[in-house]
Formats: structure tokens, sequence, C-alpha cells
């Protein structure tokens, strides 16, 4: 009887997580801007300062930011040499300082509003590390050795 020659080679997890990640944070992405397009409105209305003009440019600077993340994320784990590497980390840290900004810096903060932001932070975070650990595997060189 002939040996097998076959070799094993087990894919790393990170990356299949991160693009899991990306797919499945449209879900929660796309409430939150509507809730703070609402929030915003209702802050525009019954408060007596209102919503800074700054607030709103952020806000809707947002969507074209987070789309750009979602796909350029999604490009750079399905290319080898990970090319959208930089531009993924540009609008990763675009998105970041637009969710900080939305409950420090904004002229009126809501609690719920806040609240929201942060844990959207915490997902936005999580996305940038995991990105930028899945570029470092994706740059290694793969070794497949015999068994």
């Amino acid at each position: 009887m002939g040996e097998d020659n076959q070799q094993r080679y087990f894919a790393p997890w990170i990356p299949a997580i991160m693009g899991y990640i990306l797919y499945v944070s449209n879900y929660w992405m796309i409430p939150y801007w509507i809730i703070m397009f609402s929030i915003y409105m209702v802050k525009s209305v019954m408060i007596f300062e209102g919503v800074n003009s700054t607030d709103w440019v952020f806000l809707f600077l947002w969507i074209p930011a987070q789309m750009l993340t979602i796909h350029f994320g999604n490009q750079m784990l399905k290319l080898a040499n990970c090319t959208h590497f930089w531009v993924f980390v540009f609008s990763s840290l675009t998105i970041l300082f637009f969710t900080v900004y939305f409950f420090t810096v904004a002229q009126t903060v809501l609690f719920f509003e806040s609240f929201i932001s942060k844990i959207t932070l915490f997902i936005l975070g999580f996305e940038f590390l995991l990105g930028f650990i899945s570029f470092f595997i994706q740059r290694r060189p793969l070794r497949i050795s015999p068994e």
C-alpha cells in the first residue's frame, strides 16, 4: 500500500468571524441610524437649542462611511493581498470618530442616545480590531506541513 500524501490546512478563524460580524452588523447599524435620525428630529423640535448643524452633517456622513467600511472590509477579506485595508482603516476610524462625537461632543445628548451609541461603538471597535488582526493573518504566508 502506498502512503497518502495528503496535507492538512486549517483556515484561520478570525477572518471568518470578521466576515460574519460585518454581515450581521448591518442588522444593528441600519436601525441605529434610523433611531438616531428620529432622536435628532425630536430634539430639534422639543429642545430649545435644538440640534447643531454639525451634528446633522456628521449624522448624514455616518451613512456613506459605514457603507464604505462594510464594503471594503468584505473586499479585504475576499482578496488574498488585502488591497483595501487602508481604506477600511480610514473609514473605520471615521465611523468611530462620528460615533464618539454623537455621545460626547454633540450639543445635546439624551441617555438613550448615549446608550445605543456606546453599544454601536463597541461593535465598531470590535470590527476594527478584527479587521486589523485579519489583515496580518492574511498577509502571513501559508505554512502547510505534511503530516
